[in-house]
Parts: structure tokens; sequence; C-alpha cells
């Protein structure tokens, strides 16, 4: 990622807590690796069980983390917003 795409990826991690006290330099060369994806409302990221591939950083919106409940059924475990992570 180089150019605009890369500011504006600086721009988001600098908006997450774990990743905001790095310097600039830091954060330039971990925004030049990242990978900018937009979801849709509704659509899965992964599954629990799946092998970690990524950090997912939150610039806008929200993000629900779904789990099974006793009985199998759906539950929220919690809803993440902008500023949140999550992932390995």
């Amino acid at each position: 990622m180089s150019g605009e795409g890369e500011i504006h990826a600086v721009e988001i991690l600098r908006c997450i807590p774990a990743l905001a006290l790095l310097d600039a330099p830091d954060l330039a060369r971990l925004a030049a690796e990242a990978t900018l994806r937009n979801y849709k409302m509704g659509e899965t990221i992964f599954h629990e069980g799946d092998p970690p591939d990524f950090l997912y950083g939150i610039a806008s919106g929200r993000v629900r983390v779904l789990g099974s409940g006793r009985g199998g059924e759906e539950v929220t475990l919690a809803v993440l917003e902008a500023g949140d992570y999550f992932g390995e």
C-alpha cells in the first residue's frame, strides 16, 4: 500500500489504542503491510475455530462477536466499535 491509501491506514492504526503509542515510522511500516477491507452488514469475518490469520482493527461501524449458548443457540458475546480490535 502506498500514497494516499497508506496515509489512511496510518490514521486507522493510530485509532487503535494498542498501536497508538508507536512512533510515526513504525506506524508507517505497519500500514505498508496492512490490508484495508470493508465488510457488509451481516457479513461473517471469520468463524470460531478458524486458523488465526489477521489482527482486525475497526475503523468505523460495529462488529458483533457471536458464540454458541448451552443449547447451541447463537448468543452475542461482545459488540466492538471503532478503535477496538480483535483476532490474532
